[in-house]
């Protein structure tokens, strides 16, 4: 069976979409996997047979050098290609809605959709079913429509985060904008003949909202091959907290008051808080950063080397926020690295709302060390540097949620099940 994936993100395993595209379709047998990507960056997996590549940069020049195709296939070559990369890194920094218009006028007007290159593609490899991971993005929701549309295929949804709201903290003109992108996130959904979701909350309200079948899957792991629980005795050195991966404002509040809370408690023995993450911090960040000595920010690192660190650390974080925003932007998610951290076999320091679906699981589950609100972080954390809580129980229940409920056999199972269904459904 040929499956098409339109992605926003390149499937780099060393980035959370690649991460987890792996994980999830690795080894399925009887698939072949393509990949529509939209934005810059380098391919990085050995799963996609073939990939084609769009991005910001190329649809603009597409729209002032009318012969120019936006599009290319992804090989070594694309690598050194100068309209793979960012058009203004400002505008990443600094969120401001009015580059989001810019980027979704850019889209707009950009000959992507008469490019050679794309419609060749989907010619040539025919797929026999689009598996869509959804976002709440104009031009990406554009681009799935018109694949959509020409190819009419069977369609499955894959949501992990909540895609159909608007976030609390938009003004009058963002709220506008993000009304807009419901309509084609609620169109893409309809034409979908079910969705795959990374949370119970959402597959119960979606289902209900869209009259759709959702089926809760998520990252998993070998459990033949997971290691023993372990923990360190040693008391005396420098505790390593460590936190890998995306940091938003929210989030960075959290690892502030991580950061400030272990300053205060850590004593003569000390204690670290690494930061590493692709993230591009704002200068306020980097100053409140500076301003706390036992945190320390070290930037993007390899996949393998992301690995390397977790094992080093003594507690690895899992953090989200407390305001409306947090609870918005991750209610209804579960955060993948939960289960790298997991894996490797180290206890999790996890700080946001109960409202949020990750921390409510970790929290039900007594798999992390757990604070669920601002105060609860300096008691927590004051526990854990004097040894005041049962971390072999918690690692022992974080094992057996992998071992019970992410088998990766079972998951691709189900993946490849409902996928040959629909398949041999869409025959008759």
């Amino acid at each position: 069976m040929v499956v098409l994936i339109v992605s926003s993100t390149v499937w780099d395993v060393s980035n959370s979409f690649g991460n987890t595209f792996s994980n999830l379709f690795s080894g399925i047998d009887d698939l072949e996997i393509y990949n529509i990507c939209c934005r810059n960056g380098q391919s990085n997996n050995s799963i996609v047979k073939k990939a084609i590549q769009i991005t910001d940069k190329s649809v603009l020049k597409s729209i002032y050098k009318r012969r120019y195709d936006p599009c290319w296939i992804m090989d070594n070559a694309s690598v050194g290609n100068k309209n793979n990369g960012e058009v203004y890194e400002r505008a990443k920094k600094s969120r401001k809605i009015v580059y989001f218009i810019i980027r979704d006028l850019m889209w707009k007007f950009g000959r992507w959709k008469k490019s050679k290159a794309l419609n060749a593609f989907l010619d040539e490899i025919k797929p026999d079913v689009l598996y869509l991971p959804i976002y709440h993005s104009q031009h990406i929701s554009d681009v799935q429509q018109y694949v959509i549309d020409k190819l009419n295929v069977p369609v499955v949804g894959h949501i992990s985060d909540n895609v159909y709201a608007i976030s609390p903290n938009l003004g009058i003109v963002g709220r506008f904008r993000s009304k807009s992108i419901l309509k084609k996130v609620k169109r893409l959904i309809s034409q979908c003949n079910y969705l795959e979701v990374f949370a119970e909350n959402m597959a119960e309200e979606y289902s209900k909202t869209f009259s759709v079948p959702c089926y809760v899957i998520g990252k998993g792991v070998e459990v033949n091959s997971l290691s023993g629980v372990s923990v360190s005795t040693d008391n005396c050195r420098k505790k390593k907290f460590v936190y890998t991966g995306n940091i938003n404002q929210e989030r960075f509040n959290s690892l502030l008051k991580i950061g400030k809370a272990l300053q205060q408690f850590s004593g003569e023995n000390g204690a670290v808080l690494e930061m590493y993450s692709a993230t591009m911090l704002n200068e306020k960040m980097k100053r409140e950063i500076n301003s706390c000595p036992c945190m320390q920010f070290k930037g993007k690192i390899s996949k393998e080397e992301v690995d390397e660190v977790q094992k080093e650390a003594d507690f690895l974080i899992h953090v989200e926020g407390f305001g409306p925003q947090a609870i918005f932007e991750a209610g209804m998610s579960f955060s993948t690295k939960i289960i790298d951290y997991m894996s490797v076999g180290k206890p999790i320091f996890a700080v946001g709302s109960e409202s949020i679906n990750s921390i409510r699981v970790l929290s039900n589950r007594n798999a992390a060390i757990v604070a669920k609100n601002e105060d609860d972080i300096n008691t927590k954390i004051k526990e854990l540097l004097n040894n005041e809580i049962d971390v072999n129980t918690v690692l022992h229940n974080a094992h057996d949620y992998l071992i019970n409920e992410r088998d990766i056999q079972k998951i691709q199972g189900g993946i490849k099940e409902r996928l040959f269904k629909l398949f041999h459904k869409a025959e008759q």
